[in-house]
């Protein structure tokens, strides 16, 4: 049977205050309101959860109101990642900063083209942007000149020579 599934369609997080998490997403990812649900007279009264589908490039992140699920420290793989255009790696690194995100990274994955940038939204959910450069010793070459590491901000390991 050839059943294919044609992409990710939305990402759902619990967070605590609606308001802040939709102001601090389209702000730090230059997110867009795609939809509110929950706050219409019928919603209301259906008792539905208040959320905001908040779409960033071609991903939808649906933020729904509820208590924040807690990542575990050192449990990278409890993560959300998106990708990003390579020649834009330098920009998010002093977009997110200019926001007062801390940046972690960017980490190299030992023999990929890759790097990421990983980082904390205000609830504490970690965030990527995966940026494809290519082959591994491009990568490797600019994590290393904008002082990244390999691995990731929980098991970061030495570079291979």
């Amino acid at each position: 049977m050839g059943l294919s599934i044609a992409g990710m369609h939305h990402v759902a997080i619990p967070v605590p205050d609606l308001d802040a998490s939709e102001e601090w997403y389209c702000r730090v990812l230059n997110g867009t309101v795609a939809l509110r649900l929950g706050v219409d007279e019928s919603d209301v009264r259906a008792q539905r959860t208040r959320q905001v589908w908040i779409r960033v490039g071609a991903a939808i992140i649906n933020l729904a109101e509820g208590p924040k699920v807690i990542r575990p420290d050192g449990m990278h793989f409890f993560h959300y990642a998106m990708a990003g255009e390579a020649s834009d790696l330098e920009p998010w690194i002093h977009h997110l900063e200019a926001n007062g995100v801390k940046v972690l990274g960017p980490y190299g994955h030992g023999g990929a083209g890759g790097l990421s940038l990983y980082f904390d939204d205000p609830d504490g959910y970690r965030l990527e942007i995966v940026f494809e450069l290519g082959d591994y010793e491009t990568a490797k070459a600019t994590a290393i000149a904008l002082g990244g590491a390999l691995g990731n901000p929980d098991a970061p390991y030495d570079w291979d020579e």
